[in-house]
């Protein structure tokens, strides 16, 4: 856990009213001689601090916490964001611990945040840099701490720790083997994970560099009965649409489930019910060639089929320039078969097999000569494929 601190030259600056700090050592070692010189300030050089959470589980409910062992932490006063940085002594794999350091102001409340690599940099008026990193899809049994890292808000007696985003709650429809399970925020209010800025005093956040799409794969399928839930950590806020993907490990499909008009509080969980699932087709999704009947693929070919019945290739042969090749397709779900057609109404010279095997790659077999299987990885598509219609001539050497 870390806590914000402003150096020399931050607290120097403030003077002049700008608001990046920069020497952190100095602060430490100069800025508080400087404060102390100005006003007659309460400082410490040892602290006892608590440690308390509220957790996603638990809604409003204050828990403790343990200090892990190790910790450095910074204290910080909010009258100016001055700081100190501390050591733990004693006290660790507790609820109470001991901290040493060098002085710091008392006078008014400390800000920490959890994990200490998700601190950034932290401005005057209190506005922090944070880091998400991509663990925003949780099980019920594990920890919520490290899904989001968390704001700690108190004094020299100890902190309370709440996390900067908020929950959705979700229930498997029935007993499955899952493989993976996918999250995407369709209107793009807020991002998944990323890069934030989150505002200690109003307790408000915003996006800066984020994504907004999450996965989770499960290297061993999770054995989920009927009814179990899974978490989604997201920023507080209102979502018009949000898509959730279950892929079953077992047959291959994915279902989808859509929430709308979703409203996420900080800290605070919200259960999404009576969601309407859609089966997928189990070819949905970006997939790479691996072999070419059964030797691997010499030819950098890669295959999006949409759920809207599009797709997209995206080939590259002699290490030449990829082409590009969009069209429609038409899956007989009874055969298993695929055809298509080119955006420039030429057909697929045969059309497909289809099948997902026991390591989830796409099969691809010629319907008409049973000899020829490709065999397609998930992957995902290059960025030349989104930034033009085609690349393709019309002679081009077509895949189907």
């Amino acid at each position: 856990m870390r806590i914000f601190a402003p150096t020399t030259s931050e607290y120097i600056k403030k003077t002049t009213n700008m608001k990046r700090f920069y020497s952190l050592l100095l602060c430490i070692t100069v800025g508080f001689c400087t404060m102390s010189c100005i006003e007659d300030i309460e400082t410490v050089k040892n602290v006892t601090l608590s440690c308390k959470t509220v957790g996603f589980h638990d809604g409003n409910t204050t828990t403790n916490a343990k200090w892990e062992a190790g910790e450095q932490i910074y204290l910080y006063r909010a009258e100016d964001w001055s700081a100190a940085l501390m050591f733990l002594s004693s006290g660790a794999d507790s609820n109470v611990a001991r901290f040493n350091g060098d002085t710091a102001g008392t006078k008014a409340g400390y800000y920490a945040v959890r994990p200490s690599t998700a601190v950034g940099s932290v401005t005057l008026d209190g506005v922090a840099e944070i880091k998400v990193e991509p663990h925003n899809i949780f099980l019920e049994n594990e920890n919520s701490s490290v899904v989001a890292p968390q704001i700690g808000e108190g004094n020299k007696n100890g902190l309370t720790f709440k996390s900067i985003f908020g929950a959705l709650k979700f229930e498997f429809a029935k007993a499955s083997k899952i493989s993976s399970i996918a999250v995407e925020v369709i209107s793009r209010e807020q991002g998944l994970y990323g890069t934030y800025t989150y505002n200690l005093i109003n307790k408000s956040i915003n996006s800066n560099q984020v994504e907004y799409s999450v996965i989770r794969k499960f290297a061993t399928p999770l054995d989920a009965a009927a009814n179990t839930p899974f978490y989604v950590a997201l920023p507080a806020g209102q979502y018009d649409n949000i898509e959730v993907l279950i892929k079953n490990a077992e047959s291959g499909k994915t279902t989808l489930y859509t929430a709308e008009n979703v409203q996420v509080t900080q800290g605070n969980v919200t259960s999404l019910t009576a969601l309407s699932p859609i089966e997928l087709l189990a070819l949905v999704g970006c997939w790479q060639a691996k072999s070419v009947n059964g030797v691997a693929a010499e030819i950098d070919i890669f295959i999006e089929f949409a759920r809207d019945g599009k797709f997209i290739i995206c080939q590259r042969i002699d290490n030449l320039e990829y082409q590009v090749f969009r069209g429609t397709y038409t899956a007989d779900t009874n055969k298993s078969v695929l055809t298509g057609v080119y955006d420039d109404g030429t057909p697929w010279m045969n059309p497909q097999k289809y099948s997902i095997d026991n390591s989830g790659n796409l099969v691809l077999q010629n319907a008409n000569n049973a000899n020829e299987v490709v065999v397609y990885g998930a992957a995902s598509m290059p960025d030349i494929a989104y930034e033009t219609s085609s690349r393709a001539s019309a002679n081009s050497v077509k895949p189907f």
